[in-house]
């Protein structure tokens, strides 16, 4: 017997379209107005301290008016009305890729994860690349622990490898 199924009900959906770049050259009220309208948007800031405030990379002032706004509508323990992704470059990414062993990384970046979070951002993207200058190194690996505070980089080579796959399996928790 064949199929009733179309192929419109088989076709993926498309889960969020991502937009990154926005600056103090566009305007809060039309980029929540958007984020509004189309869900599926998640609107990447860049941030990358000695760029701030040039094209593609929001100043501070921008980004807390923008978590100004989307708090003037919020009701209490709703998620954010606006899909908000940071994605980290530099001495963000150089701060986490070193907040394992070293004291002074781990607060810098506990302390800017706090605020993307206050913000309204509930992902971070880390642009672990040379030209935002950090390359990734082949051998760390991400864990979530959130009895530990988040996102921690990890050395593969210190880390037993059942531990990894143990921690793949269960989605990084």
């Amino acid at each position: 017997m064949p199929s009733t199924t179309t192929a419109a009900a088989s076709s993926p959906k498309l889960a969020a379209l991502g937009f990154c770049g926005a600056d103090d050259s566009v305007n809060h009220r039309h980029l929540i107005l958007l984020g509004k309208s189309y869900p599926t948007i998640e609107w990447g800031i860049l941030f990358r301290p000695d760029k701030e405030g040039q094209p593609r990379y929001a100043t501070r002032q921008w980004v807390c008016r923008l978590a100004e706004l989307l708090r003037q509508n919020d009701v209490a323990n709703a998620p954010p009305p606006i899909r908000l992704a940071a994605h980290l470059c530099e001495s963000h990414v150089n701060n986490l890729l070193s907040s394992s062993t070293d004291t002074s990384c781990a607060n810098n970046i506990d302390t800017f994860l706090n605020e993307l979070y206050n913000w309204g951002f509930r992902r971070v993207q880390v642009n672990a690349t040379a030209v935002n200058g950090e390359a990734l190194p082949e051998n760390i690996v991400f864990l979530h622990d959130e009895s530990k505070g988040g996102i921690k980089p990890v050395n593969v080579g210190k880390v037993a490898q059942d531990t990894i796959k143990a921690c793949q399996e269960s989605g990084g928790k």
